[in-house]
């Protein structure tokens, strides 16, 4: 949240995001718990919530004026984001479910964030890939099903160029460096 300049957050939400991120690195470090799956998921659902609940108070829900509609909308569409489980779709999808233009939900996200819909959409996607490939037993094509890619030559291509290398690759790297942070 510090890093991005999409929201501004305050003193207390500041140490409230260090504390998640601590206590998120500290349970992603710790290894043959049983339960250690279901507690990352928990936290990471909480830093969810809890970044939800900043977007409403930067968002008030009851404007009326067409700024107003536009805060709304992009929250929206990042809730919309967020709880997807196949986040990589064309932005179209996203818009016809917001009941508005792929080019308004891009022209929307690029005013308000910087970023434009798609962007936001690779975000997303680049951190579940990352997510699966890191925390997950699953096989590459398993987790390129799951995730909604077509066919594992496009998740491989997504994977490098978003990742920088293949899926196996970024896995290799990511089991080497188990004591080291994964970025999730």
């Amino acid at each position: 949240m510090n890093k991005s300049n999409h929201i501004r957050t305050d003193e207390e939400s500041r140490r409230q995001s260090e504390g998640y991120t601590g206590l998120l690195a500290f349970k992603l470090a710790q290894t043959g718990r049983r339960y250690n799956r279901e507690v990352v998921r928990s936290i990471l659902r909480s830093i969810l919530f809890d970044y939800l609940e900043l977007m409403t108070v930067v968002v008030p829900t009851g404007e009326t004026s067409v700024e107003g509609q536009r805060k709304v909308l992009f929250q929206q569409f990042l809730e919309l984001l967020s709880m997807r489980h196949v986040k990589h779709q064309p932005v179209d999808t996203y818009a016809q479910e917001l009941c508005v233009s792929p080019g308004y939900l891009t022209k929307v996200s690029k005013d308000l964030s910087g970023k434009t819909a798609m962007k936001w959409i690779r975000e997303y996607t680049e951190q579940d890939v990352r997510y699966c490939l890191t925390n997950s037993d699953r096989s590459v094509k398993e987790i390129c099903k799951d995730l909604g890619f077509p066919e594992l030559s496009f998740f491989s291509k997504f994977c490098r160029r978003a990742l920088g290398c293949s899926p196996t690759a970024y896995r290799k790297k990511a089991k080497a460096s188990r004591g080291q942070i994964p970025n999730v």
